[in-house]
């Protein structure tokens, strides 16, 4: 049995995802561990991917949080979207590196 173990500012296990290797593939090849640096888009599909097919991985993230350069800023309380003073403080902004079409249908499917 392998499985996804996610580290985030290199603490530690966070999660391990249990998966089954294929009965066709001898067992030498998934008793490596593989390392797989940053838990972005990319990185994050890949380690689901050799988890599911039975490696054993490691993600390795420099942040605090997984995601990549996709993710969402939101302003500290009270700030409004023209810098002034505002009662709930409820905008955001979803940043990010690229925009997803409706043709990127295997990128869909991490999503």
């Amino acid at each position: 049995m392998a499985g996804l173990t996610l580290y985030l500012r290199y603490t530690g296990p966070r999660r391990t995802l249990p998966t089954q290797s294929p009965d066709d593939v001898p067992r030498k090849v998934y008793s490596k561990t593989i390392a797989v640096v940053g838990a972005g888009a990319a990185g994050s599909a890949v380690a689901h991917e050799l988890a599911r097919h039975g490696f054993k991985v490691h993600v390795y993230e420099g942040e605090a949080l997984a995601g990549g350069r996709a993710h969402t800023y939101r302003p500290p309380p009270n700030v409004d979207s023209d810098g002034g003073v505002s009662a709930d403080g409820g905008w955001a902004v979803e940043a990010g590196a690229w925009a997803f079409g409706k043709a990127d249908t295997l990128l869909w499917q991490y999503l």
